[in-house]
């Protein structure tokens, strides 16, 4: 009878956990935790950065298609004359102008606030007496609130010839 009793009491003390057992528990399940966590930051970065880089090139692309229309289509450059480079594009028609690191044509806001035009060079590259072909120099950015996923810039360049 005594010997049963003891049974039960070795039966008692082996169902619970070891100390070692949930140490190594614990430490397996942070592992995994700090894993999950790690890869879903990753992914919110990479979405965060790709939206950056699409909102400044969509806005880069529409302001360089609006500029290269109105280009194509004006009866005359006024300014930058032939050979020289001026950061206003003056066209027959309308002026597109940079202000506060937006593009304008005349009171029209072309670009978003979300961006940044920090540099913009119109070079008349016509000699007198040829039709007028512009070179369009444009740098953009992302207008970062301060992490490091917000910033983009990028640095655009093409010419655009008059139809006449």
């Amino acid at each position: 009878m005594l010997n049963k009793q003891k049974t039960k009491r070795s039966k008692a003390k082996n169902t619970g956990f070891t100390l070692i057992e949930i140490l190594i528990y614990i430490a397996i399940t942070s592992l995994v935790t700090v894993g999950f966590i790690t890869f879903i930051l990753s992914i919110t970065s990479s979405s965060s950065k790709s939206y950056v880089v699409s909102e400044v090139n969509a806005n880069a692309r529409m302001a360089l298609d609006i500029i290269a229309s109105k280009i194509r289509t004006t009866s005359d450059v006024i300014s930058p004359k032939e050979g020289k480079d001026d950061d206003v594009l003056e066209l027959t028609e309308l002026t597109f102008a940079l202000t506060d690191g937006v593009l304008y044509a005349d009171t029209s806001q072309i670009t978003a606030n979300e961006v940044n035009i920090s540099s913009l060079l119109f070079t008349n590259l016509a000699d007198t007496g040829q039709r007028d072909s512009i070179k369009i120099e444009m740098t953009m950015k992302y207008r970062s609130p301060g992490s490091k996923e917000y910033e983009y810039i990028k640095s655009y360049e093409t010419t655009i010839s008059i139809r006449r």
